[in-house]
């Protein structure tokens, strides 16, 4: 279970040789990536999310409620690598 605060966000990482998937409970989760960090995605109860292998992002909770959303990884090694940002 993952829960993320009003107006948290995360660092830039990437989940390394994991897919993650995730499904949102209650709440938003927005997802953040692409050059510079442009492009996004806000997902709200019942949606799930795929990340792929390697996939560059942070992810956070813009609304004012808490947020809570159950994520899985399939892979190895390690699951979080913490990067400066997308170029």
């Amino acid at each position: 279970m993952v829960t993320t605060e009003p107006g948290e966000m995360s660092a830039w990482h990437h989940h390394g040789d994991h897919d993650t998937y995730a499904y949102v409970v209650s709440g938003l989760k927005r997802i953040e990536y692409g050059p510079g960090g442009t492009r996004s995605l806000i997902a709200g109860p019942d949606d799930f999310i795929h990340l792929p292998k390697g996939f560059m992002h942070r992810e956070g909770n813009p609304s004012g409620e808490l947020s809570r959303s159950i994520a899985f990884r399939l892979g190895s090694g390690p699951a979080t690598i913490n990067v400066e940002g997308p170029p």
